[in-house]
C-alpha cells in the first residue's frame, strides 16, 4: 500500500521552500508570533518544535547551525517552556484572505 511520506511541497522548489520555512521560523523566534497561511503554518510549527526539542536535549551545536545567529539562539534559550515535551507553539485561525480565501492563522510561542 502506498502511503504519503515526506513534507508538504507548498508549491515551491526545494531551495525556495527551505528558505521560506527557515525565515518564518526565525521571525517566529524573534517576534514571538507570526501570521501566515494554514498550510505554511503546519510546516513552520513542526520545524519550530524540532528546534525546541534540540534545545531541550542540549544539542546546542545543531541548533546554532540551523539558526546561524547568536541573538536568536539566546532569545530561544531564554524562553521557559516548563515541563512540556511537545506543543511549544499554538495556531489560532484569524480569518480568510480576501483574494484567494486562504485561511490565515496566528502562530504564537507558548511560555510556561
Amino acid at each position: 500500500m502506498y502511503k504519503k511520506v515526506g513534507i508538504k511541497k507548498l508549491g515551491k522548489p526545494a531551495d525556495e521552500r527551505r528558505a521560506l520555512i527557515k525565515s518564518q521560523v526565525k521571525d517566529l523566534i524573534s517576534r514571538g508570533y507570526i501570521r501566515t497561511t494554514k498550510a505554511r503554518a503546519k510546516v513552520v510549527v513542526k520545524e519550530f518544535d524540532q528546534l525546541v526539542t534540540l534545545l531541550v536535549n542540549n544539542k546546542i551545536k545543531q541548533l546554532s547551525e540551523y539558526l546561524m545567529d547568536k541573538n536568536l539562539q539566546e532569545k530561544l534559550t531564554k524562553i521557559d517552556f516548563g515541563d512540556r515535551k511537545t506543543g511549544f507553539s499554538t495556531m489560532t485561525t484569524i480569518k480568510n484572505r480576501p483574494g484567494d480565501n486562504a485561511e490565515i492563522v496566528l502562530i504564537e510561542i507558548l511560555k510556561a
